[in-house]
């Protein structure tokens, strides 16, 4: 299989290097010329110094050449799938494979990747989502991970699977593209809640664990919502990524949330991360759906009033402490 990775950040450059660990022949695409050129020179991984990339890795900053590819998988961030698939649309290579790793709900439309390549762009061809507890930390040293291959039609989700499946990446099907999406988006801003917790004197593991149990809660809300299968939220794109995003040493939405619980503006935390927090993003879109269809999500209400409305901790805490009392299963 001839397969272009566009975005050469931590996460497109460890799932290049296991195509090729697979044989496949593999495509490295970034915007950026120079950046393209020293990956191209030092074959390491821009983010993890100790991981490297085969020298069989075609490196370009030229999206043309994903006309010679067989298959197209996005790992951009959620700001820029958009323009990157108007830029495929026009190549006239929409109707291959596409497969979309970036995980994250666009803020100004509130929709997903599905939704922008498939609605918006009239994408022809069959579109995958490849999502799961997978950071590229661990996974670019060849630490074992799951991940899961999500598509309506479950022959390419299948073809996917055996594209990317290796002894240390095990590769799962399913076909409930929304709820994958949906729960994507969402774990990144209860990432956020859990990173705030670790740092913040007020709060600790027992405010942690509720957040994420009631987090949980707040994603099926979204899930039921949209029409996602109950059983996504329990599975490896729902819960199993919402633990690993949460706790991780390597999640920036995390890290992020953390620095935030130290004192740190919004965008103090987003440069002291130094790569895109797409919980930040997907905050605004949440927040939104919430206001529009009346949507109990007190936690995604109280991330969005700290990143966006300037609350501090303490008076976003009396969003969620000061509210009603009621049962767990309400």
């Amino acid at each position: 299989m001839k397969v272009a990775v566009l975005g050469a950040g931590s996460f497109g450059c460890s799932i290049a290097q296991v195509l090729s660990s697979n044989n496949h022949e593999v495509m490295l695409w970034d915007f950026n010329p120079e950046n393209a050129a020293k990956l191209d020179q030092t074959r390491s991984n821009p983010f993890i110094p100790d991981a490297k990339i085969d020298d069989t890795i075609f490196v370009t900053s030229d999206l043309a050449e994903v006309k010679n590819y067989d298959m197209i998988t996005y790992v951009v961030p959620s700001f820029a799938l958009r323009q990157t698939g108007q830029k495929i649309k026009d190549l006239g290579c929409d109707d291959k494979i596409q497969v979309i790793c970036t995980k994250g709900i666009e803020a100004e439309s509130m929709k997903t990747g599905l939704n922008i390549l498939e609605e918006d762009l009239g994408f022809r061809g069959d579109i995958v989502i490849l999502s799961g507890p997978t950071h590229a930390e661990e996974l670019a040293l060849k630490k074992f991970t799951t991940i899961v291959s999500t598509c309506s039609n479950i022959e390419t989700a299948k073809l996917v699977q055996s594209t990317f499946n290796c002894d240390y990446l095990r590769v799962y099907t399913q076909t409930d593209v929304t709820g994958v999406e949906i729960l994507g988006g969402a774990k990144n801003v209860l990432a956020i809640a859990a990173g705030i917790c670790d740092s913040h004197p007020e709060l600790g593991d027992n405010a942690k664990a509720a957040l994420l149990t009631r987090g949980l809660r707040e994603m099926t809300i979204i899930g039921k919502f949209e029409g996602a299968q109950e059983s996504t939220f329990y599975g490896l794109t729902g819960m199993g990524d919402l633990i690993v995003t949460a706790t991780s040493q390597h999640s920036r939405n995390r890290k992020f949330g953390e620095l935030i619980g130290k004192g740190l503006t919004k965008e103090e935390a987003i440069a002291e991360v130094k790569m895109t927090v797409e919980g930040v993003y997907s905050v605004k879109a949440l927040y939104q759906l919430a206001e529009k269809h009346n949507l109990d999500l007190p936690i995604v209400k109280t991330i969005y009033a700290v990143l966006e409305e300037g609350k501090t901790i303490d008076e976003a805490l009396g969003l969620i402490s000061g509210r009603g009392l009621k049962a767990e299963q309400d």
